[in-house]
Parts: C-alpha cells; structure tokens; sequence
C-alpha cells in the first residue's frame, strides 16, 4: 500500500492523509476533521475529543508522522484544519464519492 502512494496523483494534502492513516491508526473522519491546535510537533502527540464518545484521546506521533506533519503545516498550517477543503479552508476536506472510486 505504501508503495503505491509513490505514483499518487492528488493532492499533497491528501496524500498526507493517505501516508498517516496506517501510521495513527485513527477513524478516518477523526484524521479528516484533525485541527492544527490540537498537536503538538514538538511533544510528538495528538490530542483531541473522540467525537462519537467525548472522551481524551492520545495519539503518539513517529518521526515519520511528524515530518509528513511538519511539511504540511507549511500549506495548511494557518487555517484550523490539518486536512482543509479544496473549496473552503474553514471546512475540512470531503469525504469524496465512494462510488466514484468503486466504478474505476
């Protein structure tokens, strides 16, 4: 799987979500909704309130999740969301069409 993020076509704010999905092993709509307040680089950690259940939840980062972080922080790193949407930054990226997907 990791290799074929090698010959991604999209954009780099969504190959970093695809890069850090195995690697923080989180729900994919905690990942997408992900805000910038919420990590801290330098403590290599992910905090944040698991959305069905409103309770703490830890997230340790690898340096390899914190590079990928840090070269993203440089695009979307003033806005509030990790992962912001093509059409308005004040939203977190779409789920997309899932049938769009299944039908390639």
């Amino acid at each position: 799987m990791l290799r074929a993020f090698d010959g991604f076509s999209g954009t780099f704010p969504v190959l970093c979500a695809l890069q850090l999905a195995p690697m923080l092993f989180v729900r994919p709509g905690e990942l997408r909704k992900a805000e910038w307040e919420h990590f801290d680089l330098d403590k290599d950690e992910w905090r944040y309130l698991v959305s069905k259940t409103d309770t703490p939840h830890l997230v340790p980062l690898s340096t390899q999740a914190v590079a990928i972080l840090r070269e993203l922080h440089a695009l979307t790193g003033s806005g509030r969301y990790v992962f912001s949407g093509a059409r308005d930054r004040n939203r977190p990226m779409s789920v997309g069409n899932p049938r769009k997907s299944a039908d390639k």
